[in-house]
């Protein structure tokens, strides 16, 4: 990749990128990194996982699935309030409801 970016332009790239599902070898890793100023390719995706990302990619999935479940419940697919402060009090509300269902289910249960 990076020969043929020589041969068509004439001159080293400045940086090489890749998804996470392109890993070379570590020599090859080392070799890519001698040959370019930045490189940008993960080599396994357990280099990022750390209990910090672990933590917020289970809180991000919590949310969605809260946000999908109030989006059901309280008819979230359209706004009837007009401008971006009628929407902000939309969300308040259909969040505050939401938090008096789970009171409600906390007091029953």
């Amino acid at each position: 990749m990076i020969e043929r970016h020589e041969k068509l332009f004439g001159r080293t790239s400045g940086g090489v990128g890749s998804r996470q599902g392109f890993c070379p070898e570590k020599s090859k890793f080392e070799e890519l990194a001698k040959l370019v100023a930045n490189l940008a390719i993960p080599r396994r995706m357990q280099d990022f996982m750390d209990k910090l990302l672990a933590r917020c990619q289970a809180f991000r999935a919590g949310i969605e699935g809260t946000i999908s479940g109030l989006k059901r419940a309280f008819r979230w697919v359209r706004c009837f309030f007009k401008g971006f402060k009628g929407f902000a009090r939309a969300v308040g509300l259909g969040v505050f409801c939401h938090n008096l269902i789970v009171l409600a289910d906390q007091e029953s249960g």
